[in-house]
């Protein structure tokens, strides 16, 4: 082998100083000393040396190899100088399977011989495919040797790769990518891992690995680009190196997409730019665990990001652009905000949240997800619960923006908070119910109160749903119910801020879903919870919106326990009547009203027969309410109300007997009529009116005298005024209305009567009214 190495004969100067001219040397190099005897018996010898199996001192070979190897990457021209690289590189190869069959580490003597950064340069110098093969295969065999030089080299090798090897589409060079990948990555692995000593800054060195690969995808052969790109990532591990891929490939996306729409022309609508395509592609060839996994960290990356760049750093990014493309290589992180416009950085965010929405609602995803079996579902929970988690909370920060942000910025914005709760929705349609479930149950104790009442939105979403309740656990849904009281605790706490009062009225909602469908199969459970709502009724801390978050949720129990609810008939019915009662002030109708006299309506509904004691309170309201809103045509809020009062009243005609109803109509007349509330008359005489239509001959009979003995005692009304107390009268026009009602009232039960019927009634009401000339105002009624 001594003779194989060349030796150069010393340039002398006229002053007879020595020269190392390297120009002269390689001139000398490439011309004469390929034809030397010397240099093909050494070209013989390293022929012969590459096969041989029965070497001795073979570590004695390595360092006159690297010597060799210099001395050929000396030569100006390296075409002719080919064959001998690769001769070299070949014997090295041999030498170190020999020293080393399996990769491991040896003693220190083979660490020194062995040059990394020669075989580097032999990569970079190189223009034949068969060299760079060879010096590959021979690198990638050293890794396992001194995985530290040559992690310190990763990055000029992948670049070489990226701009000449992976281009080529032969099954020899997959084959060689492949070892480099199966061997030079798993040095980043174990550096990342620590394993490696002295590794710092591996995580920029896998960045920028990737960045390689980014840059470089859409020259790869198509066929290849899947299976290479599924394997580099495989190896570095998706769960950690996926997200940082995606992230360079969107990038590089952002960076491009403007000059390769135009040199390309306009993409027909609804296709995926071919960088976006790769990458979903690419995605889907992941299990759902490690695709969940990379979407948690994309969305935590991107609330990393600035919302905004510093208007006065723009000219300087302005300056840097021309340079953008050579100063990004050199980037060891993912996307550096100094090296783009704020344009980018907003169209760098948009791709990243489009891309997950496309992503999650893709049907190939979306079946993987589906086919997964229970046990694998059940393992994807915690992850589920912090990607829905880190969604919240970005869909928070965007929303502040969006009220936040300048004119010209609104509309963006908006976009993104669109596209933030499209993710959000699509995370919720993956999860099965029971998952869901449990998710939600962990989100329900989070710190955060908007964290709590996204997740309580959520839920409610799928409550409406009935089809929710026959596809989940029970068990579960009743696990709920503890984190939601917990939420609906502080109610009525003076030093409560609105947002959880919000929370407070979420959970109420919830609660009254849940009732909705669980109370009649457990009623115990939600007993409690109606004694808890029944207090809260009764505090007058509870005000407002919250007041009608928490009737509705009464009358929601009340309607589902039906029966079970009587315990505590006594002390909610009068607080209801009571906040109906403080409503008859309002100037227009707000939520309270329609929500205490929806409360009203369920619990006619529900417990009609036990509320004889209730039943001269309701109609009162009921007729007061029901004359104040009944004439508001126009009005969205007045409507609603003025349909339901009159749904209570037509319970109250169908469920509550007539001779029930009756004396409560008298009481109430009086009552009315005491307060002033000529009006409410109206209402409430046509309850009566409408009773009779519901009575037989026979009761007409049995109930006779008691109807005689109201309508003389209305009748009466004109009569009473007029021997009333002269500083306090009654207006004529009250009269007249009162009156009105009566008679409108008497002459709905004269035309159900026959005529044998009503004769005893006319001769009545004629003998009442002419008996007496002390009364002619009777005369003045009976004939009007």
């Amino acid at each position: 082998m001594n003779n194989a190495q060349v030796k150069h004969q010393p340039i002398v100067s006229p002053g007879g100083m020595i020269l190392r001219s390297r120009r002269k040397v390689n001139q000398i190099l490439s011309h004469e000393l390929l034809k030397t005897e010397e240099w093909r018996y050494g070209v013989t010898l390293l022929e012969w040396v590459q096969s041989k199996k029965k070497l001795q001192s073979t570590e004695l070979l390595l360092s006159p190899l690297f010597s060799l190897l210099n001395k050929c990457l000396e030569f100006d021209e390296q075409p002719p100088v080919e064959y001998s690289k690769q001769l070299v590189l070949s014997c090295l190869l041999h030498c170190c399977q020999k020293l080393s069959p399996d990769s491991t580490t040896v003693d220190t003597v083979m660490k020194q011989a062995l040059n990394v950064e020669t075989l580097v340069q032999c990569i970079r110098a190189s223009q034949n495919p068969q060299t760079h093969h060879h010096a590959l295969l021979l690198l990638a065999h050293i890794a396992g040797i001194m995985p530290e030089q040559v992690l310190h080299n990763v990055l000029a090798i992948f670049t070489f790769m990226g701009s000449s090897i992976l281009r080529q589409d032969d099954a020899y060079s997959f084959q060689v990518i492949s070892k480099i990948v199966d061997t030079i990555i798993p040095i980043l692995v174990k550096a990342s891992e620590g394993v490696v000593e002295h590794s710092s800054d591996v995580d920029s060195a896998v960045c920028s690995v990737l960045r390689v690969f980014a840059d470089t995808a859409l020259h790869i052969p198509e066929h290849r680009r899947l299976v290479l790109f599924h394997k580099i990532l495989t190896t570095l591990g998706p769960e950690n190196s996926l997200w940082l891929f995606l992230c360079l490939v969107l990038e590089e996306h952002v960076m491009r997409s403007q000059e390769e729409q135009t040199s390309s022309g306009r993409r027909d609508r609804g296709e995926l730019p071919p960088r976006l395509d790769f990458a979903l592609n690419l995605s889907r060839t992941f299990s759902p665990s490690a695709v969940i996994i990379t979407c948690i960290k994309m969305i935590k990356y991107v609330q990393s990001l600035p919302v905004e760049k510093e208007e006065s750093n723009r000219r300087g990014i302005v300056r840097k652009s021309v340079s953008l493309t050579l100063a990004l290589k050199l980037v060891p992180g993912l996307f550096n905000v100094e090296l783009h416009t704020s344009k980018q950085l907003r169209h760098f965010k948009f791709t990243i949240c489009t891309f997950l929405s496309t992503l999650l609602s893709s049907p190939s995803f979306v079946n993987q997800v589906a086919a997964m079996v229970d046990e694998a579902t059940h393992k994807l929970e915690p992850l589920y619960q912090d990607l829905i988690e880190n969604m919240m909370v970005y869909i928070e920060c965007v929303h502040h923006q969006h009220e936040t942000a300048e004119q010209q910025s609104v509309k963006y914005w908006s976009v993104m908070l669109g596209l933030a709760h499209d993710i959000l929705d699509k995370v919720n349609a993956l999860l099965p119910s029971t998952i869901f479930l449990m998710v939600i149950k962990g989100l329900l104790d989070h710190r955060l109160p908007t964290v709590r009442r996204r997740a309580m939105e959520l839920l409610n979403t799928r409550l409406y749903q009935t089809s929710f309740f026959t596809s989940c656990n029970h068990k579960a849904l009743y696990s709920l119910l503890t984190p939601l009281l917990a939420v609906m605790g502080s109610i009525g706490d003076a030093t409560v801020k609105p947002d959880l009062e919000t929370n407070q009225q979420i959970a109420m909602l919830s609660v009254k879903l849940l009732a909705r469908h669980l109370a009649p199969e457990n009623p115990s459970q939600f007993k409690q919870i109606l004694e808890r709502v029944t207090e809260l009724i009764q505090s007058e801390a509870v005000q407002k919106n919250l007041l009608a978050s928490v009737v509705l949720c009464l009358a929601e129990l009340v309607s589902a326990l039906r029966a079970h609810a009587i315990g505590t008939l006594n002390q909610f019915v009068p607080a209801v009547i009571k906040i109906l009662h403080a409503q008859k002030e309002l100037e227009t109708p707000n939520l309270v009203l329609l929500s205490v006299v929806t409360a009203t309506l369920k619990i006619v509904e529900s417990l009609p027969h036990f509320l004889s004691p209730y039943l001269d309170k309701i109609l009162v309201e009921v007729s007061i309410q029901l004359a104040k809103w009944q004439h508001i045509a126009d009005d969205n809020k007045g409507i609603p109300v003025v349909h339901k009062l009159k749904a209570i009243r037509q319970k109250l005609l169908s469920t509550v007997a007539v001779r029930v109803l009756t004396p409560a109509v008298s009481r109430c007349y009086s009552h009315l009529l005491a307060q002033w509330q000529y009006s409410a008359l109206g209402p409430l005489l046509s309850v009566l009116s409408d009773s009779f239509s519901t009575l037989s001959s026979s009761e007409f009979t049995q109930l006779m005298p008691e109807f005689r003995a109201f309508f003389i005692s209305a009748l009466q009304f004109r009569a009473d005024c007029s021997a009333e107390d002269p500083d306090t009268p009654v207006l004529p026009d009250d009269i007249a209305q009162a009156e009105g009602y009566v008679v409108d009232a008497l002459v709905a039960l004269v035309l159900k009567l026959s005529e044998s019927a009503f004769r005893p009634l006319y001769y009545t009401l004629f003998h009442w009214a002419t008996s007496s000339d002390a009364h002619k105002d009777r005369a003045i009624t009976f004939y009007r």
